[in-house]
This record gives C-alpha cells, sequence and structure tokens, in this order.
C-alpha cells in the first residue's frame, strides 16, 4: 500500500463556550416523553457532560490530560484525552461583582420555569461570601432594579431570599432591554479585584425561530468594552438554544439548561464556581501526531490544521473535556517510541502571561 503524506498538526476545539445544554435537553425530553430535534445533539457535549476518568491537576498547574487508545475495527485506533481543569473552592475563589439577570415574563409561568429558577436562586445563596457584590435585574416587558450593590455579608442574605420569593411572571418579554440594564449596572460595580459577571436565566421566547443579530453585537461589544463575561442558564423545553449559545459564546462565558430538580442542584451548588470562575483564557488545544498517525475523524465541534481558525474558548473551573478522535495510519508503520502530544495554550486571566503545556 502506498502511503501518501499527511498533516500531523490540528488545532482541536470541544466547543466555544464549553455549553452543556445538547445533554440536559436530551435528558429532560426523555424523562418528558418528547421528541429530540436533531438539531439539539451535538456529541461533544455528551461527551462532556458525562463522568469520565481524569488525572488529578498537579500542585501549581492548571490543567492535567489523562490518555487512552484502543485498535480500531479498521486498523487505526480511536484516542481519548481527558482535559481537566483545576478546581476552585467557594473560599478560593475570587470575590464575585455577580448581576442576575432574571426573565419574568408571562412565558416563565409554564413548566415549572418560575419554580426551577427560585429553587436555583435559593441554592446560590450558599455560594455566595463575604465580599461577593450582587445586582438583580428582572424583566419582562420593562426591566427593574431589584438590588443594586448588594454586599454580602456573615449574615444570612434575608433581603436576597426575600427578592427571589417576590419573584412573579408576567407580560412580555425584551431580553435586550434586560441585559443592556445588567450591563449599565455591571459596569457601575466593575471591580479589578472581583471577578464580574452577568448570569442570565431565560427562556428567551422572544425570539423562538429566529436570531437577533443586534442583541449578540451588543453582547460582543459589551464584553470588548467593559471584560464582563455573561454565562447563560435556559430553562424550558421550547427555550432557543441557539440564541442562548451564540450570546454566552460572544459573552465568554458558560451555557447551560436546567429541567429538572436535580439538574438545578448540580448547577447551582457544585456548578455555580464553573459558571463564575474562569482559571484560563484565549485557550487553544493542539494535536500533534507522529508520522505513523493521521486524524481521521474528531468528535468535537471544530478541527484544523489552521490555527486560526478554530476559536480560542475561556476554561472554566473544575471542567472536564474529553477530546475524542478516529486515528488512520499515517506514512509508516507505528514504533513503539512514538509520541502522541497534546499542547496546551492559554493565558494566565490574572497576569494576563500567555503560557503553553504539553503533555505526551
Amino acid at each position: 500500500e502506498t502511503r501518501r503524506e499527511l498533516v500531523h498538526t490540528f488545532y482541536l476545539s470541544n466547543d466555544d463556550s464549553m455549553s452543556l445544554s445538547s445533554a440536559q435537553r436530551i435528558e429532560y425530553a426523555i424523562e418528558k416523553g418528547l421528541p429530540v430535534p436533531r438539531a439539539h445533539i451535538r456529541p461533544h457535549e455528551l461527551l462532556n457532560y458525562y463522568t469520565f476518568e481524569t488525572a488529578p491537576v498537579e500542585t501549581g498547574e492548571i490543567f492535567s490530560v489523562k490518555a487512552d487508545v484502543a485498535a480500531g475495527e479498521s486498523g487505526g485506533y480511536t484516542l481519548a484525552l481527558s482535559v481537566r481543569g483545576r478546581s476552585v473552592s467557594r473560599d478560593e475563589r475570587k470575590p464575585l461583582a455577580l448581576t442576575l439577570v432574571l426573565d419574568v415574563s408571562g412565558s416563565m409561568r409554564d413548566e415549572g420555569k418560575m419554580e426551577f429558577l427560585q429553587r436555583g436562586l435559593r441554592e446560590l445563596l450558599d455560594q455566595l461570601k463575604p465580599g461577593d457584590v450582587v445586582n438583580l435585574v428582572t424583566f419582562n416587558q420593562n426591566a427593574k432594579i431589584v438590588l443594586d450593590d448588594f454586599e454580602v455579608t456573615e449574615e444570612t442574605p434575608t433581603r436576597l431570599r426575600r427578592a427571589i420569593d417576590a419573584l412573579q411572571p408576567g407580560g412580555a418579554t425584551d431580553l435586550h432591554r434586560g441585559i443592556t440594564t445588567g450591563y449599565e449596572l455591571a459596569e457601575k460595580t466593575l471591580d479589578e479585584e472581583k471577578n464580574s459577571r452577568v448570569l442570565l436565566i431565560t427562556d428567551a421566547l422572544t425570539n423562538t425561530g429566529t436570531i437577533d443579530e443586534r442583541l449578540i453585537a451588543e453582547v460582543g461589544r459589551q464584553y470588548d468594552r467593559l471584560g464582563i463575561r455573561l454565562s447563560g442558564i435556559g430553562v424550558g423545553a421550547d427555550f432557543n438554544d441557539e440564541l442562548l449559545d451564540r450570546l454566552t459564546e460572544r459573552g465568554k462565558g458558560a451555557y447551560v439548561f436546567v429541567g429538572s430538580e436535580g439538574v438545578v442542584d448540580r448547577v447551582f451548588r457544585d456548578g455555580f464556581v464553573s459558571l463564575v470562575e474562569t482559571i484560563a483564557t484565549d485557550v487553544r488545544f493542539r494535536l500533534d501526531l507522529p508520522a505513523s498517525l493521521a486524524l481521521e475523524r474528531f468528535y468535537g465541534e471544530e478541527a484544523s490544521a489552521d490555527r486560526s481558525r478554530v476559536q480560542a474558548i475561556h476554561y472554566f473551573a473544575g471542567t472536564t473535556q474529553l477530546f475524542l478522535s478516529d486515528l488512520a495510519l499515517g506514512e509508516r508503520e507505528p514504533e513503539a517510541t512514538d509520541e502522541v502530544k497534546l499542547t496546551i495554550e492559554y493565558v494566565d486571566p490574572a497576569t494576563g502571561t500567555a503560557t503553553e503545556k504539553t503533555f505526551a
């Protein structure tokens, strides 16, 4: 068999916004006996959502990588590279300037959406710590500032709890007004010593079936101008998945879906730090293969030999990603000394220092 010259270096991306909504929505549909639209099935999100083996992150490091390989049916191999980001506890994370932007429009009355939202926010109260600052905006056809520069103390934040308990759905939906008001508050509490985050919780039904390019552009502009990240939580079976995915992509934040009490607890309890704490920015994953192997298929979102064609991502605390690939035989026979390398290029968000780490 004649072996042809192949490319052996690729940049890979599992997901540019590190969304997990696909797996969460599929679980929700199965539990409710609902159809699963083909567009909701994103294999890389399923891979990342469920448990897989990882290596511990060594002290002082940001990432770990664990590799495994199995022989493929057609003579090649299947390669799994599991990446883990450094975990950060509630006490270890930076103080937070959190702006909650909550959808209280009439559609939030359906499917228990408001109950999920309120349950999640009550869980969130236990994740806050002294030194955090909270803003709270509700929106329907109007935007209302409920809390402005509220400082968390050791005492039970009863004012926050009362505000959560008082939420009542009704009216139309102006998502643009809600987000714009949220960013205005976030700008007022911008503090270089704090992690500034806007957390949007909505069903986004104002834009069902369409993508509001004006809103997406505004979120990107605010991030570029202020550096405030936007994380999104979608609720309800029929929320606008594509809109929230693109909003959080432009806002450089995470995006998840909640459709059951179990997922609400997972997101707002153990998973809360991952929503708000970024451990590395401008992250790129580079796979280097020996001449004996070639990339046949990557089960993620993007793969290219051209670095500029794969979007960098931000990586969140305690997050795991599984990079799964099928490898074909390359230009020569494999040898015992052949190395597969995964290089992670990233910027330290605290120092702005560009770094790379290679795992062989």
